[in-house]
C-alpha cells in the first residue's frame, strides 16, 4: 500500500530562488459573457488581464515581432480566450483546413493547451486556424497515443480572417473538463502556441523545446485572483454582529479566554487590521481563523500575513478532509508590523480545504493582523516521492506468531551470558536497517531517557532497565549478540563519560517522609560497587558534564511545612564530594548546560512558574527564556535547545526561536553533531538538520503501538555516542523493547597515507571525525583503483598503521568497525608507488558537496552512504559543486550515479562536458560524453538540474580506459556461501535448537535466521525470527507438538545475504494433558477481600494463571497474594502501566490480561507453579488498597497459552 507524504511546512527563506519568476496569468471573472463572434468588441474585453509575451522557440527564445495578443476570462459556465493573432502583412492567412479534426497545425493556427489537475497529467490541446477549422485532442495516462484525437469537446470558436491578421473568440466549457467553475486562486497549468508562415514558432511561456508539447514547459492560468483569502486586509469593516466578513474564530472557555475583533487604531495598510487579544495563561483558545478556503491538491501554498506581536505566537493551519491534519508552528515575536510567511504542501489525495490561523500558548497577549495572502506557489513543483505506508510490525510476521513464554535456561551459556535476541530487518516504509534488541517474554527492557544514553564511553556496551529475571539491570553487548544481568540493580543508571566499564546509580535505603535513595558506583566488568553518598531525600541521576568530571544528581524531599524541594548537587567523579545548590523550589527536570562552568539548565515541578531557568556554581538563578521547553535535547555545545511540538530549536543565550518545520516533535536527541538532531513523534522518527540547508528527514517508523500507548513505552529517542544509530523504545511486538535505526556509517579514517620501503608497503592513517564507538579498522588491498578488494585484516585492529609486501601493483582503502560491528565507507584510496601508477578511480559522495538552497541532503536506505542530495525538493536549485583529490594528472571520465526524470548539466576543470539524461525511480550511473584533462589535487564538478527533485548520491573521476561503475561503486558485492550443516532439534515442548558450519568467509557479520510453521520457508522478512552471530541458535515462543521448518542465511559487512540452506524440520514435544480452564468469575475486590477458584490438573505439572482485570481508581498497580490449597504461592502485582496514557494512571474501564507466573530472579525452572495431578483450590486475595475487577480467569499447563485480546503481551494490531 502506497501513500504520498502527506505534509510538509518549511520557513520561507530570503536566500536565493533558483527559478526565474514563473509565466502568469491572472483570468478576471466577467459578469457578462463575450458574444462568440470573433470580433471581440465586446466590452468585457476590455477588463482583461494584459495579454502575454510570446517567445520564439528554443534555448534563447527571443521575444516574437508579431504583435500576437491572447487574453483570457472565466465565468461560472466556461473559460473564454479572446485572439488576436498577426500574420504575412498585405496577406491572407494561411489555411487549407476547413473541417474538425484535420492537420491545423499545418496552418496559421493559435494552439491552446490546458491541464486543470497538478495530479492528473491529462492535457486538453485545442487547435483553432484563422479560418475557424478545429481540432482538439487530450492526451495522458490510460490514453492511446492513436486514441487522443478520438475526444472532441463542446468548446466554440469564431475566426475572422483578414488581411494581416486575424481574430477570434473561444469558449471553452468547464464541462469539457468535468469540472465545476475553479474557486478563486485556483491555477491550471497553461501554455500558448503561435503559427505564422513566415514567422518562428512561438510560445507562451518561453519554450526551451522546439515542439508545442514539451511536458517541462508550463504556464499558470491563476483564475479571479491569486489570493484565495477574500477580505484579507478586514476593509470590510466592523460588522454590525460577529465576525469580519471570510473570517472566524475559536473559543473554548475551559482552554483559554479571549476575544478575536477588528481594529482601526493600529494597521499595517488600508482601515482595519485584526485583532487577537488572549486575556488568560490557560491552554491554547481563542484561534482566528480565515474561512475555509478551497485548495488544490499536490500543490504548495504561501501562507502569509503582516503581524505585530511582542511575543512568541503560532501560526497553524488545517487541512480538511480524510487526508486532514493539523499544523502549527510557534514563530519569534515580531518587531513592529513584519511580514510572517509559512509555506504548506497539499497531499495528491485527501484534502480539500484549508484554513489558516493564529493564536498564543499560555500567554495573554495581542495579535494584530493585515494583508492576509494565502496562494498558490506556482513556482514550486511539488516531487513528493511514494512512501509505502509501514507494516504495523513491519511484516514480521513469523516472529509476531511466538508467544511470550521465555525459556531462559536454553538460552544461557556456560559463561552466564544469554543469547541475544537480535533480529535485523528493514524499514517498511524507509528501508533503513533496523535492529530489534530485545525480547522480554511479557514484560518491558528498555533504556531510561531520552538525552540518558545506554551506551557507555565506547559504545562496547549497552545497559537497559528490565523485568525478564525480575526487576534488574541487562547489561548488553554491543552487537546485540549476547547479554546478561549485572550482580546488582542499577537504577537510573549513568555511564560515566570516560571509563568505559564504570557506571553511577541510585541504591533505595527506606522510607522516611519520602523515599530514601543514596548514589552508588559500580564496575559491570568486575561486578565491583560501592555506595558513595547518602541523601535525605529521593534523588535522579542526569548526564555527567561534558569533560567527564562532574555527575549531575537532583535531590527531593519535603520542608517542614511537607512541601516538596529540590538540592542540586555537583557530585566529583568518584562520587562521594560535591558542591550542592538550592534552586529555591522543587526542580522537574536538570542538565548540565554543557557549558565549561557546570551550570546547570532546569525547569520547576509542574511547570510553575513557567519558563527555562539556569543556577551557576554560586547559587545564583536566572531565567534562561520565558518558556518552558518540555521534552528537549541540548546541543553539544550547549547553545541550542531543541524543542517539542514542532521541530525548533531555540538559542539559550538569547531566547531565539528558530522554527524549522512544523512536522511534530514530541521528544528529541542531540548528542554527536552541532547541525543535527533526531526526534521522534506519532510513528515516525525524523532527522532534524537545524543548521545549512534546514530539513527534515523521514528515518523510519518505530511503530509503538499507539492504542496502548504508555508514558513508559514512547519511543524517547536517543542517538549512539559517534550519531550512527538511533535507539528508541517500541511496543510494536507488543512488549515494550528496545531497538535503533542506522542512520548513518561510521565515519571513514583520514588522510590515508603510503610509504614504501623496498618490498614493504607501510600504511597509516587518522581516526574519522567521530570515533568514540570505533572499535578498529580494517585494511582492503585491490589489484585496480576502484575496486572493493581483498581483505587483509580479518578482525578490526586497533592500531593506526599497517604493513604489507604486496605481490605487484596494488591499492588500498581503510575502514572503521564500531564495537557494534557496523562498517564504514572506506577512506581514500592509495597507491604502494609514489608516484600513483596505473589508473585511478576516485569516488566521492554528493553529501560532502557544497549545495546551496533549497537543495538538500535526503536520507535514502539505498544510497551508498545513507544519504544523498536532492536538487530541489519543491524549486529548482542552483548549481551545486563536488570536490575530489585526484592522485594524478590525467584524462578523467565523470560518472554520476543519480535517480529522478530529467537531465544533469555538469562542468569540469573550466570544460562544459554536457548533459546526461536521469529515468525513474531506480539508482543508475550515468556517463558525461566528454572526457576533461584534470591535474592532480583538488578538482571541482559542478552539477546542475534542468527539472526539481532529481537526487545524486556518488560522482566517479576515473581514467582507466573501460571502467564502469556498478552498484553502489567500488562496493563488496559478493555475497557469502550458502551457509551448510544445518541441523534443528527439539529442546522440550516451546523451542527448537538449531546449529551450522560456521561461515568461511572472514567478512561474514551474522547470520539470518527463518521459520516456518506451515509448508517450506523462504528466506524472507516476513520468516525471519533471529539474527544470531554464531552458527548456534535456539527458537522460543513456540507451541507444543508443532512442526517447524528452518533455513539459515549468512550476511557479510556490506549486507550481502547469502543463498538460503538446506531447509531441516524439527517437531517440538507435545504437551500430553493439556489444561485450559476458563473461569468466567467477576470478582470486585471492593466487595471481596479474596475469590477462590476451582481447578483439576489431568497430570503433574506446572501451571499458570491468566487474570482479565481493570483498575477501579486509577491506581498504577494492583498487590495480590497467590495461595495453592491454602500454601501461599506469593505475592504478585498487577502492572496497569501498559494501558496507560502519559504520565497518568491506567484507563478506566480499560481490560487487561494479566499472567501470574512464579516471580524468578534465575533462568531454572520451574517456570510455572508445580502442582500434583488432581482437584486443587487457587485463592486470589488482593491487597485491602487494591480497587481492582476481575471478569475471567484461565488456569493453564500450557506454559506458552496467551489469551485473545491480551495487552501487555503479544497484541494483534
Amino acid at each position: 500500500m502506497i501513500r504520498t507524504v502527506a505534509l510538509l511546512l518549511l520557513l520561507l527563506f530570503s536566500g536565493w530562488r533558483a527559478s526565474a519568476a514563473p509565466a502568469e496569468y491572472i483570468c478576471r471573472i466577467t459578469p457578462q459573457a463575450p458574444v462568440i463572434d470573433g470580433r471581440l468588441d465586446d466590452a468585457c474585453w476590455k477588463n482583461a488581464a494584459a495579454p502575454p509575451q510570446f517567445y520564439e522557440l528554443g534555448v534563447g527564445g527571443k521575444p516574437v515581432k508579431n504583435a500576437t495578443r491572447v487574453r483570457f476570462l472565466m465565468d461560472g459556465e466556461a473559460l473564454y480566450a479572446g485572439i488576436e493573432a498577426v500574420t504575412t502583412p498585405g496577406k491572407l492567412p494561411f489555411g487549407r483546413e476547413r473541417g474538425r479534426d484535420g492537420k491545423t497545425w499545418y496552418d496559421d493556427c493559435v494552439e491552446i493547451f490546458l491541464c486543470p489537475s497538478f495530479v492528473d497529467p491529462t492535457v486538453t490541446q485545442l487547435c483553432l486556424t484563422a479560418y475557424g477549422a478545429m481540432t482538439d485532442l487530450r492526451r495522458g495516462p490510460g490514453i492511446a497515443p492513436d486514441a487522443a484525437i478520438q475526444w472532441n469537446g463542446a468548446w466554440q470558436a469564431v475566426a475572422t480572417a483578414r488581411e494581416g491578421g486575424w481574430s477570434a473568440e473561444v469558449r471553452i466549457p468547464w464541462s469539457d473538463f468535468g469540472v465545476k467553475p475553479p474557486p478563486r486562486g485556483w491555477v491550471w497549468r497553461v501554455k500558448v502556441g503561435l503559427v505564422a508562415k513566415g514567422y518562428p514558432n512561438a510560445m507562451w511561456p518561453r519554450n526551451e523545446s522546439q515542439g508545442f508539447a514539451n511536458p517541462e514547459c508550463w504556464g499558470y492560468l491563476i483564475f479571479g485572483d491569486p489570493n484565495l483569502q477574500e477580505n484579507p486586509g478586514f476593509e470590510s469593516g466592523p460588522p454590525e454582529k460577529g465576525l469580519p466578513k471570510e473570517w472566524v474564530a475559536a473559543y473554548h472557555a475551559k482552554e483559554g479566554q479571549g476575544i478575536c475583533s477588528i481594529t482601526g487604531e493600529d494597521r499595517a495598510s488600508g482601515k482595519w487590521a485584526g485583532r487577537l487579544e488572549k486575556t488568560d495563561d490557560i491552554a491554547w483558545f481563542p484561534v482566528f481563523y480565515t474561512r475555509e478556503l478551497s485548495v488544490q491538491p499536490g500543490s504548495t501554498y504561501e501562507l502569509s500575513a503582516w503581524v505585530k506581536c511582542d511575543r512568541e505566537f503560532t501560526m497553524r493551519y488545517n487541512l480538511l478532509g480524510k487526508a486532514g491534519a493539523k499544523r502549527s508552528t510557534r514563530l519569534p515575536a515580531t518587531k513592529g508590523w513584519q511580514r510572517v510567511s509559512l509555506e504548506a504542501v497539499i497531499p495528491e489525495n485527501g484534502v480539500e480545504a484549508m484554513s489558516v490561523g493564529w493564536q498564543l500558548l499560555r500567554t495573554r497577549g495581542v495579535i494584530l493582523l493585515d494583508d492576509v495572502v494565502i496562494r498558490r506557489l506556482n513556482e514550486v513543483t511539488v516531487t513528493q516521492e511514494a512512501v509505502a505506508k509501514p507494516h504495523p510490525y513491519h511484516r514480521l510476521e513469523e516472529l509476531a506468531s511466538r508467544t511470550s513464554f521465555k525459556t531462559y535456561a536454553l538460552l544461557q551459556g556456560a559463561d552466564g551470558w544469554f543469547q541475544g535476541d537480535r533480529v535485523i530487518y528493514k524499514d517498511t516504509s524507509t528501508g533503513i536497517e533496523t535492529w530489534m534488541l530485545t525480547r522480554s517474554a511479557g514484560t518491558s527492557t528498555r533504556h531510561s531517557y531520552m538525552e540518558i544514553s545506554p551506551w557507555n564511553a565506547d559504545g562496547s556496551y549497552l545497559l537497559f532497565n528490565s523485568g525478564q529475571l525480575g526487576k534488574g539491570s541487562l547489561h548488553m553487548r554491543a552487537d546485540g549478540s549476547a547479554w546478561r544481568y549485572l550482580d546488582f540493580y542499577a537504577s537510573s543508571p549513568i555511564w560515566d563519560r570516560r571509563d568505559p566499564a564504570r557506571v553511577y546509580y541510585r541504591v533505595y535505603r527506606g522510607r522516611d517522609k519520602t523515599d530514601l535513595w543514596d548514589l552508588a558506583v559500580g564496575n559491570v566488568l568486575t561486578g565491583a560497587r560501592e555506595v558513595t553518598r547518602r541523601f535525605d531525600g529521593d534523588i535522579a541521576l542526569w548526564p555527567m558534564s561534558q569533560d567527564g568530571e562532574k555527575l549531575l544528581v537532583r535531590e527531593a524531599f519535603p520542608d517542614p511545612d511537607g512541601k516538596m524541594r529540590s538540592r542540586l548537587w555537583i557530585m566529583n567523579r568518584d562520587g562521594k564530594e560535591g558542591l550542592m545548590l538550592d534552586p529555591g523550589g522543587w526542580v522537574h527536570q536538570s542538565w548540565f548546560t554543557k557549558a565549561p562552568d557546570y551550570s546547570i539548565e532546569f525547569e520547576w515541578e509542574g511547570q510553575t512558574p513557567p519558563g527555562q531557568y539556569c543556577i551557576s556554581t554560586d547559587g545564583k538563578v536566572r531565567k534562561l527564556f520565558d518558556q518552558t521547553s518540555g521534552h528537549r535535547a541540548h546541543s553539544p555545545d550547549g547553545r541550542w535547545v531543541a524543542v517539542m511540538a514542532g521541530c525548533a530549536i531555540r538559542d539559550k543565550r538569547t531566547g531565539e526561536l528558530k522554527a524549522i518545520s512544523d512536522e511534530p516533535s514530541d521528544h528529541q536527541t542531540w548528542e554527536t553533531d552541532p547541525n543535527w538532531y533526531c526526534t521522534s513523534s506519532g510513528r515516525y522518527m525524523r532527522r532534524v538538520i537545524a543548521f545549512g540547508n534546514e530539513t527534515t528527514q523521514l528515518l523510519g517508523a518505530h511503530n509503538t503501538a499507539l492504542k496502548h500507548s504508555t508514558y513508559w513505552s514512547e519511543a524517547h529517542p536517543e542517538m549512539s555516542p559517534d550519531g550512527t544509530k538511533l535507539g528508541y523504545a517500541s511496543s510494536m511486538m507488543g512488549d515494550i523493547e528496545f531497538y535503533w535505526m542506522v542512520m548513518r556509517r561510521p565515519d571513514p579514517p583520514q588522510n590515508l597515507r603510503a610509504r614504501r620501503e623496498g618490498k614493504r608497503v607501510h600504511l597509516s592513517w587518522e581516526p574519522g571525525r567521530y570515533h568514540k564507538e570505533t572499535k578498529g579498522y580494517l585494511v582492503y588491498r585491490s589489484g585496480a583503483s576502484g575496486e572493493a578488494g581483498e581483505l587483509l585484516t580479518p578482525e578490526p585492529i586497533a592500531a593506526l598503521t599497517w604493513s604489507d609486501t604486496p605481490d605487484g601493483l596494488a591499492y588500498y582503502r581503510v575502514t572503521s568497525v564500531e564495537h557494534s560491528g557496523l562498517e564504514g565507507l572506506p577512506s581514500n584510496e592509495v597507491c604502494a608507488f609514489d608516484p600513483w601508477e596505473g589508473p585511478a578511480a576516485v569516488y566521492v559522495e554528493a553529501e560532502t558537496g557544497h549545495y546551496p538552497k533549497p537543495a538538500v541532503e535526503v536520507f535514502d536506505a539505498s544510497a551508498s552512504g545513507l544519504y544523498a542530495v536532492t536538487l530541489g525538493k519543491l524549486r529548482a536549485s542552483p548549481p551545486m559543486t563536488l570536490r575530489a583529490n585526484l592522485p594524478k594528472a590525467g584524462e578523467y571520465r565523470i560518472w554520476i550515479r543519480a535517480r529522478g526524470t530529467g537531465s544533469l548539466r555538469a562542468s569540469a576543470g573550466g570544460s562544459v562536458l554536457g548533459e546526461v539524461r536521469c529515468e525513474g525511480k531506480a539508482w543508475q550511473w550515468l556517463a558525461y560524453p566528454t572526457a576533461v584533462k584534470l591535474d592532480k589535487g583538488e578538482a571541482s564538478l559542478s552539477l546542475e538540474a534542468t527539472v526539481v527533485g532529481l537526487s545524486v548520491d556518488r560522482m566517479l573521476l576515473t581514467d582507466a580506459p573501460g571502467y564502469r561503475p556498478a552498484g553502489l561503486g567500488c562496493a563488496d558485492r559478493q555475497a557469502p556461501a550458502k551457509p551448510a550443516g544445518l541441523k534443528a532439534e527439539a529442546a522440550g515442548r516451546y523451542a527448537v535448537r538449531l546449529s551450522w558450519a560456521p561461515a568461511r568467509e572472514p567478512d561474514v557479520a551474522y547470520y539470518n535466521v527463518y521459520a516456518a510453521s506451515t509448508g517450506d520457508v523462504a528466506a524472507v522478512q516476513e520468516r525471519l525470527v533471529g539474527s544470531p552471530a554464531e552458527p548456534r541458535f535456539v527458537d522460543w515462543g513456540l507451541k507444543p507438538g508443532t512442526t517447524y521448518t528452518y533455513r539459515v542465511t549468512a550476511v557479510d559487512r556490506a549486507g550481502n545475504e547469502s543463498p538460503a540452506s538446506d531447509a531441516v524440520q524439527a517437531k517440538t514435544e507435545a504437551l500430553p494433558a493439556r489444561l485450559v480452564a476458563g473461569l468466567k468469575t467477576t470478582w470486585n475486590t471492593t466487595l471481596a477481600p479474596s475469590v477462590e477458584l476451582p481447578f483439576t490438573l489431568p497430570a503433574d505439572g506446572e501451571v499458570v494463571v491468566w487474570a482479565k482485570v481493570q483498575s477501579l481508581d486509577g491506581s498504577g498497580r494492583a498487590p495480590i497474594r497467590l495461595e495453592l490449597d491454602g500454601k501461599e504461592l506469593g505475592r504478585q502485582s498487577i502492572p496497569f502501566s501498559y494501558i496507560s496514557i502519559g504520565h497518568g494512571g491506567p484507563v478506566l474501564k480499560t481490560w487487561l490480561w494479566s499472567c501470574f507466573r512464579p516471580e524468578r530472579a534465575n533462568p531454572a525452572p520451574p517456570m510455572g507453579f508445580p502442582v500434583k495431578a488432581g482437584g486443587h483450590r487457587l485463592t486470589l486475595t488482593a491487597d485491602p488498597a487494591a480497587k481492582v475487577l476481575f471478569e475471567e480467569f484461565v488456569i493453564t499447563n500450557d506454559l506458552g497459552f496467551v489469551p485473545e485480546g491480551t495487552v501487555n503481551f503479544r497484541v494483534e494490531p
